[in-house]
């Protein structure tokens, strides 16, 4: 038995190496992939991280172009906007001067007419101050030469009847002798 003891033990010893050679292969060959595994998982996050990295890069630097585009497009708009209010703000500015010196010119004609007015109403008083003073002075001298008449009259009346009575007197004082 000793001989196929010894095959026995010979087989029993290369089934063992087998299999201890199989169990090693297969944990080498787990190894491996648990490795390679590993390695892709390692690269592929470091893909991963590089392409979130890349993706995150690019939509900050595609949000600060919208934002600068944006700016732009209000400031654009603004100082547009800012031009066309100032020359609406500027034709107001005129036409509101314009309004202002024709209401001024206005008030100027008015105040000249009122003037005028004054100055009319002033040199007609004046005018019949002088036409009153100088019908005064008519007036004045008609009745002097009215009194200057009765005067006269009166005088001439009395020398009549002074003559008459005169005469009178004188023709009875012939009639008449004391």
């Amino acid at each position: 038995m000793s001989a196929a003891g010894n095959v026995a033990g010979q087989q029993l010893n290369a089934a063992n190496q087998y299999a201890g050679m199989g169990t090693g292969i297969e944990t080498g060959i787990g190894n491996q992939k648990q490795n390679t595994q590993q390695y892709i998982t390692n690269t592929g996050t470091g893909i991963e991280s590089a392409a979130d990295q890349n993706a995150v890069n690019r939509a900050s630097n595609l949000y600060g172009i919208r934002q600068g585009n944006e700016q732009y497009a209000e400031n654009t708009g603004f100082n547009q906007n800012l031009a066309t209010q100032d020359r609406l703000s500027n034709s107001a500015l005129q036409g509101a001067n314009m309004r202002v010196n024709q209401q001024n010119a206005g008030l100027g004609y008015f105040a000249g007419q009122q003037g005028m007015a004054n100055q009319n109403v002033n040199s007609g008083l004046n005018r019949s101050g002088q036409l009153y003073g100088t019908q005064s002075g008519a007036m004045n001298q008609v009745t002097g030469n009215k009194v200057q008449q009765d005067n006269s009259t009166r005088n001439a009346t009395s020398n009549l009847v002074g003559s008459i009575l005169g005469a009178g007197s004188n023709i009875a004082s012939k009639f008449i002798k004391p």
